[in-house]
């Protein structure tokens, strides 16, 4: 039996330990965050998380030791007020901070493993250690930085992880420092090879089955949820309606019974009474047309809003619906122009569009977005696919649809105005920068 206690216990807030038995081996980490204040206690949070993490993805000291140091580094220190990043070795505590700044305070973090011949416990001989795991000094920084880095989830399931936007979700995300755990029902030995390049684990699991998505979650911090039949038309109504439906539900509350942090999910633009056959009743459209579900895969997107409103309610858990646009890879821009001679081919979604990176910049800023309850969030490029001016394809396709603004000359007719506003969202990619008009 391991036991430990941490006193006097009105001193303790920056003091934190984490301990594990995995057959004969002892795991035990103990930290010790310089200073008394939130931010001391802040970090040691996110150092033990960061340790437990990579402990159950069976790594070894000093892989642990870089992944808390980049955890603490990513996470709470690669800011301050003149917006410029600004990073500090880590090694032992100094009086130098790492980050100054104005309302900066003392926040460093360390942490003693009982192994390794280094003198902190380190697999290194001599007395100075390079990781954060082994009493490395992080620096100083502000305590709304410090609050920033503990919003940010570290470790994030990415459902559908193989598909064609999943993937390049999984990309951003690893790019961006998190711990990924890949999902998918479609995984063979390519997509192993893929998730492998990418050094994120993956695992095959039908996320209809309320148990397997419980198990897949119970791991992560929160979860991008982007499993579905994609589209209607690729299988019987009732047939899409069904599995959707199951997915979205058996996830939403596989989050709730693990307590994940936030939920961002793949919603859709069809929920906005796409295709137009019947006009919109107003342009650009935006999330208060809604909802018009005109297929069983619009109504599944429609369902699952309202599942994740009540689910929220009842678990305290954000949850952030992404109504996806058409979706494109760089690939499927050698398609556009033939769009171009005819305006009607494409007016069942106001010729909208979105780049797959824009989707991953939406998921990855719907993690740390401050927002509660559940909200949904138009996600498509800030142009339409077409070379004309959006006005006049309007006018001529919808003639008696009335814009309720001025647009830009080739604006989107589906308004991103309020994922700017709320997640930050600002479409970069567009299919202008490969095609030549």
């Amino acid at each position: 039996m391991i036991g430990a206690a941490l006193e006097p216990a009105d001193e303790i807030i920056g003091d934190s330990y984490e301990c594990a038995l995995a057959g004969h081996t002892v795991h035990l980490a103990i930290f010790d965050a310089m200073g008394n204040d939130m931010a001391a206690g802040l970090t040691a949070s996110l150092a033990v998380a960061a340790c437990r993490n990579s402990r159950r993805q069976g790594a070894g000291l000093a892989k642990t030791g870089e992944v808390i140091d980049r955890i603490l580094t990513a996470h709470c220190l690669a800011r301050k007020t003149d917006g410029r990043p600004h990073l500090t070795p880590a090694d032992h505590p100094t009086d130098q901070g790492g980050l100054s700044g104005p309302g900066a305070s003392n926040g460093s973090a360390g942490a003693f493993t009982g192994a390794g011949p280094g003198a902190c416990g380190c697999p290194t001989s001599g007395t100075r250690c390079n990781s954060a795991a082994a009493g490395g000094r992080i620096g100083t920084a502000s305590r709304q930085e410090f609050e920033w880095g503990a919003q940010r989830m570290n470790t994030v399931a990415v459902t559908g992880a193989t598909g064609k936007t999943g993937r390049v979700v999984v990309a951003d995300l690893v790019q961006h420092g998190y711990e990924v755990l890949a999902v998918d029902i479609a995984v063979g030995p390519a997509e192993r090879a893929w998730a492998q390049g990418l050094g994120v684990s993956l695992q095959c699991a039908d996320l209809t089955d309320h148990g397997q998505a419980v198990d897949v979650l119970s791991d992560a911090e929160s979860v991008v949820h982007l499993a579905n039949i994609p589209a209607p038309g690729l299988y019987p109504a009732a047939h899409t309606l069904a599995t959707n439906t199951a997915m979205n539900h058996s996830v939403f509350l596989a989050a709730a019974h693990n307590k994940l942090r936030r939920v961002v999910w793949a919603s859709s633009e069809t929920t906005l009474g796409l295709p137009f056959d019947v006009p919109p009743r107003y342009a650009p459209v935006d999330e208060d047309h809604y909802p018009y579900p005109t297929s069983t895969y619009a109504l599944s997107k429609v369902l699952g809003e309202t599942a994740a409103e009540q689910i929220s309610a009842w678990s305290g858990i954000p949850f952030v619906a992404l109504r996806l646009s058409n979706v494109h890879l760089v690939e499927d821009y050698a398609l556009v122009p033939g769009y171009w001679s005819d305006p009607q081919a494409r007016k069942w979604n106001l010729w909208g569009y979105v780049d797959a990176r824009d989707v991953a910049q939406a998921c990855r800023l719907g993690l740390t977005a401050s927002v509660t309850g559940a909200s949904s969030y138009v996600i498509a490029a800030a142009d339409t696919i077409m070379d004309r001016p959006s006005a006049e394809l309007l006018a001529e396709v919808f003639p008696d649809v009335k814009l309720t603004r001025e647009i830009g000359t080739y604006e989107t007719l589906l308004s991103v105005r309020r994922a700017g506003e709320v997640l930050g969202y600002e479409p970069r990619h567009t299919w202008r920068d490969s095609v030549k008009i």
